[in-house]
């Protein structure tokens, strides 16, 4: 008797049937992510194109289930980085009857994803002066040097002394008097509401 040998058979993709099922209903499951600007037959189409790239990038496939995870494993990637890009990029509606404004005056009103300084600035501004000069020291960078370096010791022959505080340490740097000032309670006081 002779062995039969049993013969590979050639496995062709479809894109109907398990692998549309299965793609409508992520669609569904994360369409809220993403419904600000694709429509679900968008996404769909989405879908399809993901499936066509798949089967022309892994011809060699030959099982189903790898097939199809590698289509899932593409698909909700996509989706992910469809998410990702409809919160980044948003759309901007200028009203055009108002025609003195320039482009850099719409850009400046603009208030969410863009750097708005303004919140910034009224809480520098409204800053003790203490604090002021703590904060300009910070971004001087004759000063800025200082901040990198080591916390003294309060013995410095002592390895096991303690150190200076952190407030000891900014007075020092600032030159104010620690025993007077207490930067750290003002940066807390001061910022801390804010937040």
């Amino acid at each position: 008797m002779s062995k039969v040998k049993r013969q590979r058979l050639d496995f062709v993709p479809e894109f109907d049937g398990a692998i549309s099922g299965w793609a409508v209903n992520h669609i569904k499951r994360n369409y809220w992510r993403v419904a600000s600007r694709y429509e679900f037959q968008d996404l769909i189409q989405e879908a399809w194109i993901i499936f066509d790239r798949t089967r022309d990038h892994y011809p060699h496939v030959n099982n189903p289930a790898q097939f199809f995870s590698l289509f899932r494993t593409t698909f909700i990637n996509h989706i992910h980085d469809l998410a990702i890009n409809s919160m980044t990029e948003r759309d901007l509606v200028v009203d055009v009857s108002d025609e003195d404004l320039s482009f850099e005056d719409i850009l400046s009103n603009i208030v969410g994803d863009s750097p708005n300084a303004g919140f910034a600035n009224v809480l520098f501004s409204q800053a003790p002066q203490e604090l002021k000069l703590l904060l300009h020291s910070m971004l001087d960078d004759a000063k800025r040097g200082l901040f990198r370096q080591k916390m003294k010791r309060l013995d410095p022959g002592h390895r096991l002394s303690e150190r200076e505080t952190t407030n000891e340490y900014w007075c020092r740097i600032v030159g104010l008097d620690a025993t007077k000032v207490d930067l750290v309670d003002m940066l807390n006081e001061h910022f801390g509401e804010a937040a």
